[in-house]
């Protein structure tokens, strides 16, 4: 759900630097109405890190959810859009291909409400999808001189996403006593 003010800021933001290939925004998280993420914690943002940005997106999806993202479309059409042989990690994949030529920008309002539902099945959270995404991440990149530091991000992410899903957790133990 995008609050009525959040185009025309990413608009704003978009203009004001050539080199801004992608403006994202703060998201609340809300699961059946309630806001979600931790006490006291109004929204989720993180900001854009100096230097090299596409170090830093090798090493940690800072920039969030497609949902919070503007993106010129002459940089999506350069680019070819999202990878479609990715059944998961889509977006990630695409802020990397951005980031090795553009710079990213954010917004640190909360202008987008990302709800949850844990009744909707996620490709995202299944381990065979995961599996697969992450090997394939692995190899487009192995080139990279950042490579390692991108390694250590998808295992951090499989761990995330393994620990919010109990149907991934359970693929994993027992895939694990399988293999033993």
């Amino acid at each position: 759900e995008w609050l009525p003010e959040k185009l025309q800021k990413q608009f704003d933001c978009i203009r004001q630097d050539k080199q801004i290939g992608i403006c994202y925004t703060g998201r609340k998280a809300v699961r059946k109405g309630n806001l979600i993420f931790g006490l006291g914690k109004k929204y989720s943002f993180k900001y854009p890190p100096d230097g090299d940005q596409f170090k830093a997106i090798m090493s940690d999806n800072f920039i969030g959810i497609t949902s919070s993202v503007m993106i010129p479309r002459k940089i999506l059409k350069e680019i070819n859009g999202f990878d479609e042989l990715l059944p998961c990690f889509q977006d990630y994949d695409l802020y990397i291909r951005i980031m090795k030529h553009w710079k990213a920008a954010g917004i640190n309002e909360p202008l987008v409400r990302y709800h949850l539902d844990g009744n909707i099945k996620h490709v995202s959270l299944t381990r065979q999808e995961i599996k697969f995404a992450s090997r394939y991440i692995s190899k487009k990149y192995e080139n990279e001189q950042y490579h390692p530091i991108l390694v250590k991000a998808i295992q951090r992410i499989n761990i995330k996403k393994m620990m919010k899903s109990f149907v991934y957790a359970k693929e994993v133990v027992s895939n694990f006593f399988k293999t033993v």
